[in-house]
């Protein structure tokens, strides 16, 4: 993954107040059906994981972006490699 890419994404989130963190999860992680309070802005840093919504199933690799307003029900899955993402919520 590209540095300036990662900063980029980074100064945007901290544009739009969206406290951020990276995230990893380990091949084989599930979680089921749940909402958040909050929006999500994402970027996939390495791997891949895999979101379940009512508009059906998308799979995120390295370098694509994500999002999902708040209390969107979805589901989650790590890829087969795990996943490594940098991800902001709405304040």
């Amino acid at each position: 993954m590209d540095q300036t890419r990662i900063d980029d994404f980074k100064a945007e989130l901290d544009r739009r107040g969206y406290p951020h963190a990276v995230k990893s999860w380990d091949a084989g992680y599930q979680m089921d059906e749940h909402s958040h309070d909050f929006a999500v802005e994402g970027l996939i840093l390495s791997g891949s994981f895999t979101i379940t919504t009512d508009e059906g199933t998308k799979t995120f690799s390295e370098g694509d972006r994500f999002s999902m307003v708040a209390d969107c029900p979805h589901s989650e899955e790590a890829g087969p490699d795990g996943v490594t993402f940098l991800v902001g919520r709405s304040p």
